[in-house]
């Protein structure tokens, strides 16, 4: 189970200037605990996405889930369906 142990807002300024941002963005740090094989699954998943970072992966996760809440908060539903456009499945993401 996946549990926030802290989170803080601190000043990042380099890798702010890396990314081409201004060096007084505020980033979240946040400390999780992951059971070993979340764990195992996020270096997987980095690897098949070929992302930088297990953070990046975390990121882009975050970001996938706020769209799928938004979604869910204006009445919408989400669906996968098969390249033959046969067999579309419900995805019961917030019950």
């Amino acid at each position: 189970m996946l549990s926030v142990n802290d989170a803080q807002i601190v000043e990042s300024e380099t890798p702010a200037r890396k990314r081409g941002r201004s060096a007084n963005v505020a980033t979240a740090r946040v400390h999780v605990s992951l059971p070993e094989d979340l764990s195992e699954r996020l270096v997987e998943v980095q690897k098949e996405t070929f992302a930088s970072s297990i953070a990046e992966v975390i990121k882009n996760a975050l970001v996938v889930y706020v769209a799928l809440l938004e979604e869910h908060k204006q009445g919408r539903q989400v669906f996968t369906q098969s390249k033959d456009k046969s067999d579309p499945q419900r995805l019961a993401i917030f019950l």
